[in-house]
């Protein structure tokens, strides 16, 4: 879902991910493409408040991570 332009798939990803939670390994660079990814396909001026917030927390999350490794 998060391929196809899912906000909430890719920050969910992204979470458990940065986590290591639900049997997912924990991977703080793949953690940032997944909230890279939340961020660009989020709808800036998106009618509901929790929409933009959970985009701007992955935004946020995505530039604390730093930029993707090489």
């Amino acid at each position: 879902a998060c391929t196809m332009g899912d906000l909430y798939a890719c920050l969910n990803m992204g979470y458990r991910t940065l986590d290591g939670s639900f049997g997912v390994a924990r991977d703080s660079s793949r953690a940032r493409v997944f909230m890279a990814r939340a961020c660009s396909v989020a709808v800036p001026n998106h009618p509901y408040f929790w929409y933009r917030d959970a985009a701007a927390d992955a935004c946020k999350i995505s530039h604390d991570l730093g930029p993707p490794a090489d």
